[in-house]
C-alpha cells in the first residue's frame, strides 16, 4: 500500500470517528433535552406573588369593605364576538354560551391589569383577613364588578396541572414572558383558571380564548395568597396565528 493510499485510508477513518461522535453526541443531547419538551412546565402561583411582594410593608387593620357580587346589567352581557388583547382583536369563534348561563361578557388583561398592586410579604404565607382585605381594596371598582359575571377572554396558557395528558388546572398570562423569557407577571397579569371535567389540550404559544364564571378577589392556595382573579372553565378555544 502507496503512502497515499494510507493517508486516504486514515482520512476515511477518522472521518467515521467524527461521524459516530456526532450521531452519539446527538442522540445523548435528544435524550437529556425529551423531558423538557415531554413534561408539562409547571409554575408556582405562590412563588410568582412572592416575587413581587413588598418586604417590611405594614398591613392596615381591616375594614370591612363590600365585596358581593354586584348586580348584573342584563344589557352588559352580550355575544363575545371579538375580545381585545395587547395585540390587537383577535376572533373568538364558536363560543357560545353554555345552557342555563347568558352570553358571555368581553373583558380583557388591558382592563385587568391597568391598575399598580400592592402586596405585604406577609399575606403570602398567612391567612390573613386583614392582609386579603388590603389587597382587594386595591382592586379598582370597576375590575371588582367583572365578580361573578360569565367572560370571554384571551391570553396565553401556562399549565400547573395535569392529569392523563389533559390539562386541568393552569394560568391564563397576559403575554408570553413568563412562558419564553422567565419574566415573572404581575398578580394582576394572571388568572387562575380550573378546568373541571377530564381537562383540555396542552396548547403553548399561541394565545387561547376561554370563557367561564370569573371570580374578582384573593385566591387562596393552601392559606397563601394565589392570585386575584380565577375562572372555572366552560368552553376553551386556540387562536390561529
Amino acid at each position: 500500500m502507496t503512502k497515499k493510499e494510507r493517508q486516504k485510508k486514515a482520512e476515511a477513518a477518522d472521518n467515521r470517528r467524527a461521524m459516530i461522535a456526532s450521531v452519539v453526541g446527538l442522540s445523548v443531547g435528544i435524550a437529556l433535552c425529551a423531558p423538557a419538551f415531554l413534561t408539562v412546565p409547571t409554575a408556582s402561583p405562590r412563588q410568582m406573588v412572592l416575587a413581587h411582594t413588598v418586604k417590611g410593608a405594614k398591613i392596615k387593620p381591616a375594614i370591612q369593605i363590600n365585596t358581593e357580587t354586584p348586580a348584573r346589567n342584563p344589557a352588559a352581557l352580550r355575544s363575545a364576538d371579538t375580545v381585545s388583547s395587547d395585540k390587537g382583536t383577535a376572533s373568538l369563534g364558536p363560543l357560545q354560551a353554555t345552557s342555563g348561563k347568558p352570553s358571555y361578557r368581553e373583558i380583557s388583561f388591558q382592563e385587568l391589569s391597568a391598575f399598580p398592586i400592592m402586596v405585604a410579604e406577609e399575606v403570602v404565607d398567612h391567612d390573613s383577613t386583614a392582609g386579603f382585605l388590603q389587597v382587594t381594596r386595591q382592586i379598582p371598582s370597576n375590575v371588582r364588578a367583572f365578580n361573578g359575571d360569565y367572560i370571554a377572554m384571551q391570553g396565553f396558557m401556562l399549565p400547573t396541572k395535569a392529569v392523563d395528558g389533559k390539562v386541568t388546572e393552569f394560568l391564563l398570562l397576559k403575554n408570553q414572558g413568563m412562558c419564553c423569557y422567565g419574566t415573572v407577571p404581575q398578580i394582576n397579569e394572571w388568572v387562575n383558571v380550573h378546568a373541571a371535567g377530564k381537562g383540555v389540550k396542552l396548547v403553548m404559544d399561541v394565545p387561547v380564548t376561554i370563557s367561564g364564571t370569573f371570580r374578582v378577589g384573593p385566591v387562596r392556595e393552601s392559606g397563601s395568597l394565589a392570585g386575584i382573579y380565577e375562572l372555572d372553565l366552560d368552553q376553551m378555544r386556540e387562536i390561529s396565528k
